[in-house]
């Protein structure tokens, strides 16, 4: 079993961490390196990476994730965020975000397809979720996971929205929509570009509840 990091949600840290997620993405042709580029900045980014349990509104803002984790010792995640004592968890696996990550064009042919990367990225969750389920009454998944039932979400990061011409952002969005469907599990698909603009959203959002809920504590102190 991969024991998970607790890890307290910082606001200051996490504008930081954002604000470097940003900086990265700042040239919106730039290709990124899922081993050079991403990985590493997410294992230096604890805030963002609970903050990827809000792709789950029932978890919001985790409190405890691992990198690499290792799921019944035959798979491997990016990430994993959920609060402590829950049964609600996020998968995350992060793929490269190069020109060809989603769509790949092939000599003689009009309209491009699905890419081995996007496949591998999207076909790698599939398997974990495959894994939990069939393991799900051992003693060995009770003991991991706390329940023999657990809700989850996995989350493909992969490629940029520049590299997405009309044709195919159509059909990514159409699979955005056909796999986020709200059933259990939900697998949803992100470009790096996205992923920051909801993550945004989220810090947004969560901060001023935050800021609310100071001024009301203020007010009856």
């Amino acid at each position: 079993m991969s024991r998970l990091i607790r890890h307290e949600f910082d606001f200051d840290w996490a504008r930081e961490e954002l604000s470097q997620f940003s900086e990265l993405l700042k040239s919106p042709d730039a290709e990124l390196e899922e081993a050079a580029d991403i990985l590493p900045r997410f294992r230096k980014w604890p805030n963002l990476c609970c903050l990827m349990g809000a792709f789950d509104a029932q978890i919001g803002i985790g409190n405890q994730y691992k990198t690499n984790y290792v799921i019944g010792a035959r798979f491997e995640c990016d990430l994993l965020a959920s609060r402590e004592s829950g049964t609600r968890y996020v998968f995350v696996e992060f793929e490269d975000a190069k020109k060809d990550s989603i769509f790949k064009r092939k000599s003689g042919r009009d309209t491009s397809y699905w890419s081995l990367r996007f496949n591998n990225g999207y076909n790698q969750i599939v398997d974990w979720f495959w894994l939990n389920d069939s393991r799900s009454v051992t003693p060995e998944f009770r003991a991991e996971f706390g329940t023999s039932y657990v809700v989850s979400v996995g989350i493909l990061v992969v490629g940029r929205d520049h590299f997405l011409d009309a044709l195919d952002n159509d059909r990514w969005e159409w699979r955005k929509r056909f796999g986020s469907t709200g059933q259990n599990p939900v697998i949803y698909i992100e470009t790096y570009d996205s992923l920051y603009k909801r993550l945004k959203e989220s810090f947004d959002s969560n901060l001023a509840v935050a800021r609310q809920l100071s001024v009301g504590a203020s007010r009856h102190g």
